[in-house]
Parts: C-alpha cells; sequence; structure tokens
C-alpha cells in the first residue's frame, strides 16, 4: 500500500511539473531533454526518481506528449516489455512529431530485420521481443502516418523507405508467432493500410500508393495464413453439401470472418479485383482472392472456372502440396467447382479444360490422406472426386487407374474403389446405343478387374491361415479395401443388367470366383476356427465380420443372375 501511495505522489509530481512547464512556455528542447532524461532512468536506474508508469500518466495529462523525443524515445522504449513502455510509445504515434516519429521507426524496423538475418543475435529464447518490437513499429506507423506533411516528395516517394523493411521482417518474424499474434499482426497490417490510403487518396501519385500497400497486403497474407484459422472452405463445403456435415468446425468462426473482412475492406479501398489477383501467383494473392470472391454477392461477374483455374493453378498446386494457405486453396477449387446458385453457374462455363484436372488430381490425393486435419482430407477428397466426374471418360479411367493401382497411400487405394463405383453407375445410368463409356464396356474389367477384385498381393491368402497372418492382416488397411472391393462387384452384378461389363458372364465370374472369392471365403473360414481367436482385438474382428457379410451378398447376387 505504501508503494502504490509513493508511486501515486511521484505521478503527481511529475504532472504538476510537466503542467508548470507546459503553462510558463518553457523552452521546448529543453523540456523535450528532460523528459528523454527521466525516460532513460526509468529504463536503465534499478531506482529511478519516476517510472515509467508515472510519466506515461503524466504525459497524457499535461500535454507534454508533443515534446517527447522521437529519435531518442522510439529506440529507448520498444523493446521494453514494461506495459507502459507501449502506452508511452502509442501516445508519441498519436501526438508526437510524425516526420521524426516514422523516421525513428524505419530505423528500428531496419534494426529489427539485421537483428532476425544476423547469426550473432540469440532471439529464440525470446520471442516476446520480436513480437513487442514489431507490433508496436506498426502501431507507431498507424499513428503517425496519417499526421505526415507532404511538401517535397509524393506520398509513394514518402512511404516506399517506410514500408521497404515490412515484408521481410513479418516474414522472417512469423516463425515467432503464436496463433494469436498471428491474427493480430494481420489486422494492425489492415489498419495501416486502412489508415494510409486516406491520407495518400488526394496526391497525385496515389496509384503508385495503392501498388506500394496491395504488396504489403498480399505478402503479408502469404506470411501470416497459417495463423488465420479462416476455415473459409469448411464453411463453403458446409453449405454446399450439408447432409455430409456432422460436426460443424466454423459454427464459432466470428474472429475469422472479422479478419476476412478487415482484408477483403483494404482490398476494396487498392482497388483489387480477382481479375488482377489471378495474374499473381503467389500464396497471399490466393488467400485474398478467396477473401474477395468469398465477399463477393452470386450476381456479380466473375471470371469463368477455367480462367481462374488456368491462371492460379501453379501457386494452387504449390499451395497444396505445402500445405501453405491450404484453405484458401480449397476454397478457391470448391467455389469454381460449386457456384453458389444457378444463376451464376449459367453465366460461366462448367465445361473443365480437360488439362487442368490431372495436375489437380495428383497434388490434391496425398492431401487427402495425410493432412492432419479430418476437415481438411474430407474437403480435398470431395473436390478430388468432383474433378474426376468432370474428366473425360478415357481421361477418367487412366487417372483412376493411377489412384487405385500405384497410389503410395494405402487409405486412397481404399477410398479410390468408391470413385471407380461413382463412375461406373454414372456410366451405366447414362448407357445408350448411340454412344459408349468405357466405364460401361468389357474395357471396366480390363483395366480394373486385376486391381479390384484381387487380393494385394495377390499371394495374400496363400499364407498359412494361423493367428500371425491374421493378426498381419488386420494391421493393414486391406480388409477396409476388399470390403470396398466386394461391394463394388456387388453393386456391379446387380446394376449391370444388360451385361455391358461382361461382368454377368460365366467364364468372369468363375475367374473372380476362383481368383478372389474363394481363396477369401477359404481363409476367413479358417481363421474363424483358430482356437487363441479370443486374443485378436474385437473391432479387427469386426472387418472379418464385414468381410463375411459381404460374401454372403454376393453369393446371393449371383443366384438372382
Amino acid at each position: 500500500m505504501a508503494q502504490e501511495t509513493s508511486s501515486s505522489s511521484k505521478s503527481a509530481e511529475l504532472l504538476a511539473l510537466l503542467r508548470s512547464k507546459k503553462s510558463l512556455h518553457s523552452d521546448e528542447e529543453e523540456l523535450s531533454t528532460e523528459l528523454t532524461a527521466f525516460l532513460t532512468s526509468a529504463v536503465c536506474d534499478a531506482q529511478p526518481l519516476y517510472t515509467l508508469s508515472d510519466i506515461h500518466h503524466a504525459l497524457a495529462n499535461s500535454g507534454a506528449a508533443t515534446d517527447l523525443d522521437a529519435l531518442h524515445a522510439v529506440p529507448l522504449l520498444l523493446a521494453v516489455a514494461d506495459p507502459a513502455a507501449g502506452e508511452i510509445l502509442s501516445i508519441l504515434g498519436e501526438c508526437g512529431n510524425a516526420k521524426e516519429t516514422v523516421i525513428s521507426v524505419q530505423e528500428a524496423l531496419e534494426r529489427l530485420l539485421r537483428d532476425l538475418t544476423s547469426e550473432e543475435e540469440d532471439l529464440e529464447n525470446d520471442p516476446e521481443n520480436v513480437i513487442r518490437r514489431l507490433e508496436r513499429a506498426l502501431l507507431l506507423y498507424i499513428g503517425a502516418i496519417p499526421r505526415l506533411k507532404l511538401r517535397k516528395k509524393s506520398a509513394s516517394e514518402t512511404l516506399k523507405p517506410l514500408f521497404a523493411d515490412i515484408p521481410p521482417v513479418i516474414e522472417r518474424s512469423s516463425s515467432y508467432f503464436s496463433k494469436e499474434y498471428g491474427q493480430i499482426a494481420m489486422r494492425l497490417v489492415c489498419r495501416l493500410l486502412s489508415n494510409t490510403v486516406p491520407w495518400a487518396s488526394n496526391d497525385p501519385d496515389f496509384v503508385n500508393v495503392q501498388d506500394l500497400c496491395r504488396g504489403i497486403l498480399v505478402s503479408s497474407l502469404g506470411d501470416l495464413s497459417p495463423f488465420l484459422d479462416i476455415h473459409l472452405a469448411q464453411q463453403k463445403f458446409e453449405s454446399s453439401f450439408p447432409r455430409l456435415v456432422f460436426r460443424s468446425k466454423t459454427s464459432v468462426a466470428d474472429e475469422g470472418s472479422s479478419i476476412v473482412q478487415d482484408c477483403a475492406d483494404v482490398a476494396d479501398e487498392l482497388s483489387f479485383s480477382l481479375d488482377t489477383l489471378i495474374h499473381d501467383h503467389s500464396t497471399g494473392a490466393v488467400v485474398l482472392s478467396a477473401f474477395i470472391h468469398s465477399r463477393t454477392p452470386p450476381s456479380r461477374s466473375l471470371p469463368s472456372p477455367n480462367t481462374i483455374l488456368s491462371a492460379l493453378m501453379p501457386i494452387l498446386i504449390a499451395s497444396l502440396q505445402s500445405s501453405t494457405g491450404t484453405d484458401a486453396s480449397l476454397y478457391v477449387l470448391l467455389s469454381v467447382l460449386f457456384p453458389p446458385s444457378p444463376s451464376s453457374a449459367s453465366t460461366t462455363s462448367t465445361e473443365l479444360d480437360p488439362d487442368l484436372i490431372p495436375p489437380f488430381v495428383d497434388a490434391l490425393a496425398p492431401l487427402a490422406c495425410t493432412s492432419p486435419d479430418p476437415q481438411i482430407r474430407l474437403v480435398a477428397f470431395k473436390i478430388l472426386g468432383t474433378l474426376l466426374a468432370r474428366a473425360q471418360p478415357l481421361a477418367q479411367m487412366a487417372l483412376l487407374t493411377e489412384l487405385l493401382a500405384e497410389s503410395a497411400f494405402p487409405a486412397l487405394r481404399v477410398a479410390g474403389v468408391g470413385l471407380l463405383k461413382d463412375a461406373v453407375l454414372n456410366a451405366l445410368s447414362a448407357s445408350s446405343s448411340s454412344s459408349t463409356n468405357p466405364f460401361a464396356s468389357p474395357a471396366l474389367l480390363r483395366t480394373f478387374g486385376y486391381v479390384v477384385l484381387r487380393t494385394d498381393p495377390p499371394s495374400l491368402f496363400s499364407k498359412p491361415a494361423d493367428l500371425k497372418n491374421l493378426q498381419a492382416f488386420l494391421e493393414t488397411q486391406e480388409p477396409k479395401r476388399l470390403v470396398e472391393c466386394l461391394a463394388f462387384y456387388y453393386v456391379l452384378l446387380m446394376r449391370d443388367r444388360n451385361n455391358l461389363t461382361g461382368v454377368r458372364d460365366s467364364d468372369q465370374i468363375k475367374s473372380v470366383e476362383k481368383d478372389f472369392l474363394i481363396p477369401l471365403r477359404n481363409s476367413l473360414q479358417a481363421w474363424s476356427e483358430l482356437e487363441d481367436l479370443e486374443t485378436v482385438d474385437e473391432h479387427a474382428m469386426m472387418a472379418l465380420a464385414a468381410l463375411g457379410t459381404s460374401l454372403e451378398r454376393i453369393d446371393e447376387a449371383k443366384t438372382m443372375l
């Protein structure tokens, strides 16, 4: 209590001193020197006459903030952990000499960039130092730049050196960010640009200012997108396929939505458009494209799907492969493939350029299997399936063959059987005497029979049906794949009533029975008779039960032919 009383007394003492000097119109340089001395003592001395909190209170209530020497105060206070240091700098940004403030901030950013690139500086143990310096520097710019007076230099000439180090500093410092601070940094960038645009709007050089600010926005989005937690792709997926959503991940997306709105508003102030953005091959451009698109009314004309995908393909694929800006990239793909309304779909070409599909399939396949986020895997797989369905039949067949027979991801070989089944059902329902779809022809089984109507490896069930081999079998993806393969065979038997694929030919049925069904049936029977079967995990045993049920359905189907 005594310490608080003493601090309050000191604060009142300093406030009275500053008010006295201001009222007497004391020499401004002398007052500035005194304030610098007080600040230096508060930061460097063990027992200063006035603390930073005392100085902040006095400055905020005396009108002496205009006498702060920015060239000394900024380098002195920028990294100081005491929150009062940040509050003093905030006053400086709003009330101090604007020209001196931006010069000192420019120098501070240069020093921060040197520290971030220097091998001698050890910043790993003090990430808060980096975050604090960047945040305060941006806040100072936000307060001071709108107060700058343009004289000999144009607005863009004034801003270029001030903004030069912002992109590299954000890029190099982002490794120190938490998700929370990444979002704070993005908001600060938006505030900085929003404050800068009106200040420069009447300058004849405004077009160059817009270009400069556009570069800052796009580069910042590219570096900070991993922290934004926007979930645009998931929101689009939920709106397009509500029946596939079991638990929404985006119901609490207010924070992310406001960041999207902030960025979209700044983009509008900078006259950004999707037509210009799609030719900027950067992650930030993809993210901003997604933000703008998500805020664009369905009635507004947009570039055609082929135009968007052709222009953005290199960066979209790089994004999907590197998991950088993945959410935005998936959102762009979903928006192109699933327009928000029939009216918008009718104004753009829905026929995709065949050359666009294979590269995207190759990029989406690993993401659909390896992403740690199950929502991302679901969205990526849905887009993958849609692209395959949009491909020409022969191209679709080649892509499915690659997924089912050559994919390095076992989970994809499982899910790919379902994609094959969808392609066959579509072909059978659309088949006519005037056109032949390879998925509704003998080419189907010639191409896929050795993959989906065989075990992997083919000699799988030639091994002894003992407990060791059973457990080894259950630890793989093969039980799941075989369930899908049996379901495919059952559907094909039942739906190909005209035997377009030859699946009902007696020779074909005998071949599948001999090479696939009998070995599987025998192994299941032998495993069911093992004495120590109770040692096998109950959930694993459910896979065997599913295989048995699938075999029974196929046997029933064959009796109906």
